[in-house]
């Protein structure tokens, strides 16, 4: 990983922990003026939305969002490019793809700005406000297989060994791994499905 990427993650980090202190109101007003800003952009540089033709009414987000259609995850599936914007290339953007627990696994695409937010930022606010600091010990059990996991662990933060440690390990992977690693790890933290 980049500094500059590690950077954005320490300021975005910063960011959302001086969020919590917002009023009701404020917070009401921030997320109505984004729903509006994802609504325009949707409608105008999305295909999946733009056809429907869907008029806008900045004014009134909430409104607005009911004339979009509820997307269900079979939906997602058969869309294909078309929830991808106009002019993104999906070679460019990051994927998640969920555990397929239900059969049907999902693939989420992320520009690399939102990648940071939801895979670092978001994961490092959860972990300081849940009481995990200073040298706290993370493990993390991926539906990942060996390959993807080796991945994952080369795109840590730089000096992440210093300030957190998180060892991953593959859903797949056999118990008796998963025993020596609780062992050997000891963590304080784990993150994993609630079935696990």
């Amino acid at each position: 990983m980049r500094i500059t990427d590690a950077l954005r993650i320490c300021a975005s980090t910063a960011r959302l922990q001086r969020t919590q202190w917002r009023s009701a109101t404020q917070i009401r007003a921030y997320q109505r003026a984004r729903l509006a800003r994802i609504l325009a952009f949707s409608a105008e540089h999305v295909p999946h939305y733009r056809h429907l033709d869907i008029a806008a009414e900045p004014e009134h987000p909430e409104d607005w969002l009911a004339r979009f259609p509820i997307l269900s995850k079979s939906d997602l599936q058969i869309a294909d490019g078309s929830l991808i914007p106009d002019h993104t290339s999906r070679s460019r953007l990051h994927q998640s793809r969920t555990s397929g627990s239900t059969g049907e696994p999902t693939v989420s695409y992320f520009d690399h700005s939102t990648w940071l937010l939801c895979k670092y930022a978001l994961k490092l606010r959860r972990m300081l406000n849940c009481g995990l600091g200073f040298r706290s010990r993370v493990l993390i059990v991926s539906e990942a297989d060996e390959h993807r996991l080796r991945a994952e662990r080369q795109a840590v933060l730089p000096g992440q060994g210093r300030f957190f440690l998180q060892a991953y390990l593959s859903l797949h992977a056999p118990v008796d791994e998963h025993f020596r690693e609780l062992e050997r790890l000891r963590p304080d933290a784990i993150y994993a499905f609630p079935s696990y």
